[in-house]
């Protein structure tokens, strides 16, 4: 966990990789429960990011649009995919959201450079 204190608030960032789904039931229960650990510890007001390589496949089922929304490539769910939706359903955290649309928020919101500059602190 990264956590970055800045002007207004601060954030927590949470680098996660998921076993695979060959990888035995104890060991992917144990993953979840140390995110969820990790993601509880977190102050309440800090902006919580978890980004990662979750080894997840989520189907655009309509069961799911409430959490993940309406855009998914995949054709099956598999049993990362399910975790890490009730993982979000769990949090009621998940925005997914299109690159133009980050991309128009930057460029109304924000400061390009400065953007790039905090995305390249939560990545190293």
């Amino acid at each position: 966990m990264l956590r970055i204190k800045t002007r207004f608030q601060n954030i927590s960032h949470i680098n996660v990789h998921a076993p695979t789904e060959e990888k035995e039931e104890l060991e992917k229960k144990a993953f979840y429960q140390e995110v969820d650990e990790v993601y509880d510890s977190c102050p309440s007001s800090d902006i919580k990011i978890v980004l990662g390589d979750w080894n997840a496949k989520v189907r655009r089922e309509e069961i799911y649009q409430g959490v993940i929304g309406r855009h998914s490539m995949h054709l099956n769910t598999n049993n990362n995919g399910q975790r890490i939706v009730d993982f979000a359903a769990a949090k009621n955290r998940w925005y997914p959201q299109p690159v133009s649309h980050i991309k128009k928020f930057i460029n109304k919101h924000g400061d390009l450079q400065m953007v790039k500059q905090i995305i390249k602190l939560t990545i190293y």
